[in-house]
């Protein structure tokens, strides 16, 4: 599912503009809710990280910018990942500091914390 979603072209996105119309914003929200679930994974466990990198050996073609797209791509996203992972074990006493749409926050009263993606700001709440 992982390489399906690169794919398409998908991306993980940083900021979501509050410009962009509800229809888009909740698209990219959960994009980003998707990848921050399953990137952890691929970048923590060697077996998904093989099997990724078989999926997109077999289905590229197999021209040079197609192969360093495919490249960047992983590198990019097997990065998150891993700040994902390492973020997580450290979330115990740690308050998110910029809440965002799109971004990972902490979900308060959880245990074990959990994180999710943000959809909403309004002033210090926001929801998932």
């Amino acid at each position: 599912m992982l390489w399906l979603a690169g794919d398409l072209g998908e991306e993980l996105t940083d900021r979501i503009s509050p410009l962009l119309g509800a229809d888009e914003s909740m698209a990219r929200v959960r994009t980003n809710a998707i990848l921050f679930e399953l990137l952890p994974t691929a970048a923590g466990d060697p077996e998904e990280l093989a099997e990724l990198e078989r999926s997109i050996r077999m289905t590229l073609t197999s021209t040079g910018e197609e192969a360093a797209r495919a490249a960047g791509w992983l590198a990019r996203h097997l990065a998150v990942g891993r700040q994902v992972q390492n973020a997580a074990a450290e979330i115990d006493h740690q308050l998110d500091t910029e809440m965002r749409v799109g971004a990972l926050v902490t979900v308060p009263g959880t245990r074990p914390l959990r994180r999710r993606v943000c959809a909403a700001v309004v002033g210090n709440e926001f929801s998932i």
